[in-house]
């Protein structure tokens, strides 16, 4: 395809430039179902993250007052 020494015919052009746009297509496809995984797994990593500040959450000291200690503490 680089050189000027040898004529390609234009029918194998054709077919080559055909072949390649369907390669760009089916690039396409493959490229968008992994943006869409990469958005299923970066919200099942925001849920993770949100679960694991909820389960540290209780582990603060304050948690650990007894109720009447707490309410005396805002009354």
């Amino acid at each position: 395809l680089r050189s000027n020494i040898f004529v390609v015919p234009e029918v194998y052009l054709q077919q080559e430039l055909s072949r390649a746009q369907q390669d760009v297509i089916e690039l396409d496809v493959e490229i968008s179902a992994l943006l869409t995984q990469i958005r299923v797994l970066k919200k099942r990593r925001e849920l993770s993250e949100s679960r694991c500040a909820n389960i540290k959450s209780l582990f603060v000291p304050i948690r650990r007052l007894p109720p009447e200690v707490l309410s005396e503490i805002f009354e």
